[in-house]
């Protein structure tokens, strides 16, 4: 019987799996995938090879003839939005600045939240190429939030997202490829986009990777694949992956084991690719006050430059900012729950952070600096 996943129920057949931002939930395979992560945020770092345009996914403009919503957006915008300089450059086709128009929408920053309105300008900007906004764009139609529910136009859309290098694009297209809601699940797209991201360090991925190889789901039963998977995943501190992999340790060839454990130890994953997963403002005379590579730059406020905080310091500072944020941590005293660790969870899902519950230097200087 295969391990049940955080916050899911097992059902006879199939893993219902809550997706933390939506409330909504989606049944998969129970055997096949695990912790569906639909965020609202694309702003990750992920990197994947060349484009693989054979994907039928990938065949059809998604958006440009079924959902023609990007000829409909007008040629104005509100004031309240943003500089008159940044509205131009949206209006004029720039991608980043038209993503920040949908972002801002979306969010009700500057001006009333409009699901609609946003959907519209993300189009826009996925249609220019932006992987971010494809990705957006993406969970937006697998919703059925400021578009018509539509699961053929948002697995196009992360297929277009992924193939750019979007990690978050990778993950939610394999989850809707091992769904059953579409019929019969594709877990052989699956792997790939599980393995993907893998590689790139999103843990729920490599969790899933290895469930696969376990099972022979989408590819060939490999034991020690999925005793390596485990492994990696349970570095994030994940409590399931830590279990599987224990007992994949006594399932694998002991003969076998020291290669794999030095394997393990000297696995890193694949070095990003910004641009499929960030989206760098350069323009100042957007209003945009700083962006991530100048707020990572700063140190913590409060925290001069050179003098770190040790570990249990670290968490509760975390826990301080994140109560400040309004999220449940429990009680702030330095030590890692699993309260917290949701709460982090969370905070990365809206910001667009690698969701892996850790502390870390990046989450604690978000925390204090904020981004745009």
């Amino acid at each position: 019987m295969t391990e049940p996943a955080k916050h899911q129920q097992l059902q006879p057949a199939t893993a219902r799996i809550e997706l933390p931002t939506s409330g909504r939930s989606i049944e998969i395979p129970a055997t096949s995938a695990r912790r569906d992560r639909i965020a609202t945020d694309p702003i990750t770092t992920a990197s994947i090879g060349p484009a693989d345009n054979s994907d039928p996914l990938l065949s059809q403009a998604p958006g440009s003839v079924e959902n023609p919503v990007s000829a409909v957006v007008g040629t104005s915008l509100s004031e309240q939005i943003g500089t008159a300089e940044l509205r131009q450059a949206a209006i004029g086709g720039n991608a980043s600045a038209q993503f920040i128009i949908a972002s801002r929408y979306l969010e009700g920053r500057k001006v009333g939240r409009d699901h609609d309105k946003a959907a519209q300008w993300y189009i826009r900007a996925a249609e220019g190429g932006l992987a971010a906004a494809q990705y957006r764009i993406g969970t937006l139609y697998e919703r059925g939030s400021g578009v018509t529910q539509d699961r053929f136009q948002a697995m196009s859309w992360y297929a277009k997202a992924a193939n750019q290098g979007n990690i978050k694009a990778m993950h939610n297209l394999a989850v809707m490829s091992a769904d059953t809601a579409n019929g019969k699940p594709d877990l052989a797209r699956a792997a790939k986009w599980f393995g993907a991201a893998a590689q790139h360090g999103l843990p729920d991925s490599q969790y899933n990777l290895a469930v696969l190889n376990e099972r022979g789901l989408g590819i060939p039963k490999n034991l020690q694949e999925a005793y390596k998977w485990y492994s990696i995943a349970a570095r994030s501190g994940d409590r399931d992956a830590v279990k599987k992999a224990k007992e994949m340790n006594a399932a694998v060839d002991k003969t076998a084991l020291a290669a794999i454990d030095q394997s393990i130890a000297s696995w890193k994953p694949t070095s990003p690719q910004r641009e499929a997963n960030m989206v760098s403002i350069t323009e100042q005379t957007w209003g945009i006050a700083k962006n991530s590579t100048q707020a990572s730059a700063k140190a913590p406020t409060g925290q001069p430059a050179g003098q770190p905080l040790n570990a249990k310091d670290r968490i509760k500072r975390v826990q301080e900012l994140l109560t400040k944020k309004g999220f449940e941590v429990g009680t702030a005293d330095g030590e890692m729950s699993s309260g917290t660790a949701n709460a982090i969870r969370l905070y990365q899902l809206r910001h667009g952070l690698p969701v892996n519950g850790i502390v870390s230097t990046q989450l604690l200087e978000h925390l204090q600096n904020g981004l745009i």
